[in-house]
């Protein structure tokens, strides 16, 4: 073992022993605060060493001795997360090569690891970007560096035409089935594609809304949103099903779907 990693493995033992025998019951409440600032500061600094060794250890090809299908497979394995995010950590990894003020702020534990992805990824596209984000960071909340960072990312394009290119390049809509057993979505797309999508969910996510306030009904307006989401797939389907039925009927069918073959 190397000595760095002897070093590693003896703060490791030492903070185990710290919270194996820590009852927050018993930690002074004038301590709270700074005792939960110093975990904060810890988990940024164990990030920090995760996400600047991901890309050397996935270049030593260790996932292919070990048997895995990816890099990605082999780090989430060991970090016990999911393998989405084992390759955004992979990702970041890899642009924190070419932005040495970056990652010298993730080192000195001044940015967690959410903002080391953002400010890198919209570095890749707008370099120049790079200073006013890490101060965006250091300044402003998550949300704000988001919002900044979107920002910088579409100036750095050359033109309109090419943040929207990008963008539809990127596109995705994926679907899963959590642990609690409950189903997931999450869609990215261009801002007009998504726009053309809201203006039928908004109609229906209003209707919903009336029509339970009407009946004494009080729910968030995010349950509303999905309840108008599965309205549509409905709709469609209820669609689709009479136009089979609508294409069995005689001629007159037959003759339309020959047509639009013919065009």
């Amino acid at each position: 073992m190397t000595s760095l990693a002897t070093e590693l493995a003896g703060i490791t033992v030492s903070l185990r022993a710290v919270v194996a025998g820590l009852d927050s019951a018993v930690v002074q409440r004038s301590d709270v605060a700074d005792v939960f600032s110093l975990f904060v500061g810890l988990e940024r600094t164990a990030a920090a060493g995760r996400i600047l060794l991901a890309q050397r250890l996935a270049d030593t090809n260790q996932w292919k001795t070990d048997g895995f299908a990816s890099a990605a497979d082999h780090q989430a394995d060991l970090s016990g997360t999911s393998t989405g995010r084992a390759k955004a950590d992979l990702t970041t990894s890899e642009r924190l090569r070419q932005f040495e003020k970056t990652a010298e702020a993730l080192r000195q534990g001044r940015l967690s690891a959410e903002q080391v992805e953002l400010i890198s990824d919209a570095a890749t596209v707008n370099p120049a970007a790079e200073q006013d984000l890490l101060g965006a960071a250091e300044t402003g909340s998550i949300k704000n560096l988001k919002d900044e960072a979107g920002r910088k990312k579409a100036a750095g394009d050359p033109n309109p035409d090419a943040t929207r290119d990008r963008i539809h390049k990127k596109r995705r809509c994926r679907t899963w089935t959590d642990t609690e057993g409950a189903w997931n979505l999450s869609a990215r797309g261009t801002v007009e594609q998504g726009a053309q999508f809201m203006i039928k969910l908004n109609q229906l996510i209003d209707t919903k809304f009336k029509a339970a306030r009407a009946a004494g009904i009080k729910e968030p307006r995010d349950a509303y949103t999905f309840d108008a989401l599965i309205e549509l797939s409905r709709t469609h389907n209820a669609g689709q099903a009479g136009a089979g039925a609508g294409a069995g009927n005689g001629a007159g069918a037959g003759q339309t779907a020959d047509a639009a073959h013919s065009e």
